[in-house]
């Protein structure tokens, strides 16, 4: 898989997410919306399921390394305190949920 192809794969990952997350109440916690996406659509905001993970993501001595993933090079890396995706995983409920996943995927979209 190419770069492009994976920035490609990751969007529509996060497109299918937010529109998963849209048909569900807001007030639904972080955790019951990770629970009902995986268990419905199969996926849901992990490496596991994320293109560019795939293609990125190594883990050397038990520490997850993302060297060259484009997020990581335009300084939106998963790990950081920071991130986009940070804000996604550590939302309350749908609504902020909605929210941080629709600025996640702007960040990828600007990747391309």
């Amino acid at each position: 898989m190419t770069k492009k192809q994976a920035i490609d794969k990751t969007i529509k990952h996060w497109e299918e997410m937010i529109k998963f997350a849209e048909g569900v109440p807001i007030d639904i916690s972080n955790f019951d919306l990770m629970w009902k996406m995986d268990t419905t659509i199969g996926q849901y905001w992990c490496s596991l399921d994320c293109p560019l993970c795939s293609k990125y993501l190594k883990l050397i001595k038990n520490k997850a390394v993302c060297k060259k993933c484009p997020l990581e090079l335009a300084g939106k890396g998963c790990g950081l305190d920071s991130s986009p995706w940070r804000h996604v995983s550590d939302s309350k409920n749908v609504k902020e949920w909605l929210v941080n996943a629709k600025n996640m995927l702007e960040v990828l979209r600007s990747l391309k």
